[in-house]
């Protein structure tokens, strides 16, 4: 019935003359037979980890029924900033991006569809995402949360399966290969990139912490 209603979708929709091909309109019905799927999918993903449970069952029922998303990032760092004087998140990221408009190192600011809020792209290998938010309390105090995270390119998936490949075919040639040299393709494959996200992130965290306190923020966490 759904394949149905997806051809019927692609066969009466409106389509320039140029483009009214048959190709065309496969593609259209594809997209209206995929489109709830996707759509109803993320729903799932995205409210299954907040979901109340019933009453009365065990407590590792929770990771059964409702698991958590798997991120690819896999390292995060958070910080707090309190202020009294009427600081916030928009003010901490335009320091941000002021300093690194002088510093001349590569940042780009989200147009609000992102997660994030501020993107470092200067490593082949991460991509070190800023994302703010700012608590209103009492008369001008606001905590300010800052979580930085690192995500892997292009780069680094490619990096790590081909490194798997290459760490299989030199286990198969077992007589060509010393075990130091098995052994180190295995230490350049999964453990160089993971080195430089924990130095780009110590790298990012500093330079949020100094430009919080030139700003007059106070580090609650």
């Amino acid at each position: 019935v759904s394949v149905w209603a997806a051809l019927r979708a692609g066969w009466r929709a409106p389509l320039p003359t140029k483009y009214d091909t048959v190709k065309a309109r496969l593609t259209v019905s594809a997209l209206a037979w995929w489109q709830p799927l996707l759509r109803g999918a993320v729903r799932m993903l995205g409210s299954l980890p907040y979901a109340r449970l019933p009453g009365g069952l065990p407590p590792l029922s929770r990771p059964v029924l409702f698991p958590r998303r798997w991120s690819w990032s896999g390292m995060r760092r958070s910080l707090c900033f309190w202020s009294s004087e009427g600081l916030s998140r928009d003010d901490l990221l335009e320091a941000l991006q002021s300093d690194t408009e002088q510093t001349g190192r590569p940042l780009s600011a989200g147009d609000g569809w992102q997660d994030w809020d501020l993107e470092y792209v200067a490593s082949p290998f991460w991509s070190e995402q800023v994302t703010t938010m700012t608590e209103y309390h009492s008369a001008d105090d606001r905590l300010t949360r800052v979580r930085i995270e690192a995500r892997p390119t292009v780069l680094t998936i490619a990096w790590k399966i081909l490194g798997v490949v290459a760490f299989v075919f030199a286990w198969q040639s077992a007589e060509i290969f010393e075990a130091w040299q098995l052994w180190s393709l295995f230490f350049a494959a999964f453990f160089l990139p993971s080195a430089v996200r924990v130095v780009r992130l110590a790298r990012v965290r500093r330079r949020c912490l100094r430009i919080a306190r030139e700003l007059g923020f106070r580090v609650a966490g």
